[in-house]
This record gives C-alpha cells, structure tokens and sequence, in this order.
C-alpha cells in the first residue's frame, strides 16, 4: 500500500512538473525560411540536353519536331508561310511519323 502511495504521488508530481503554467511567455515564433534566390533571365533551358529541353522558353523559343530544334513561333510562321497562331505551328511542327 506505502508503494502504491508513493508511486502515485510520484506520478502526480511529474505530471505537474510537465503541466505549462498560466503566466509563461508565450512560444517563440519559428524563423522564417529565405526565399530561394531569383532565378536568372534565360536560366531556363538546358544547354546540356538534347531536345525540347533545350529550349528557352524566356526567349520565346518552343521545340519543333519537324524541324528538331527550337523554334520562335512567330520567326518559324513568317520564314515558313503559315499563319503566325498556336494551330498554325502546331500543324507545321506536329511529330514526324516513326
């Protein structure tokens, strides 16, 4: 019975160590994460890869696969004589047949 008392008031006594009192300071906000830096102008293509991944986009340049490579729309419809529109390129550049 002594155990039991004392394992009880033990228990009692840790809970109340960990219970948070009334007049404590209020919790420190957390920091705040640095922006990522800015990316730079003309960072967007990848000069490594082959393909539509090279392609500037920031530049205005999009790939064409009949003429696999990067193509400005608007220099691509004027050189080539179709209509300077989103359909107009997609039909000239539309996938080779394999």
């Amino acid at each position: 019975m002594r155990l039991r008392l004392l394992t009880l008031c033990a228990l009692t006594a840790l809970t109340a160590a960990c219970a948070t009192p009334e007049d404590a300071p209020p919790p420190v906000a957390s920091m705040p994460m640095a922006p990522p830096p800015p990316r730079l102008v003309g960072d967007d293509g990848n000069a490594a890869a082959d393909g539509p991944q090279s392609c500037k986009m920031s530049a205005g340049y999009v790939w064409c696969d009949s003429s696999r490579r990067c193509e400005r729309p608007w220099e691509l419809a004027r050189e080539k004589g179709f209509p300077n529109t989103l359909e107009g390129f997609q039909s000239f550049c539309k996938p080779l047949p394999k």
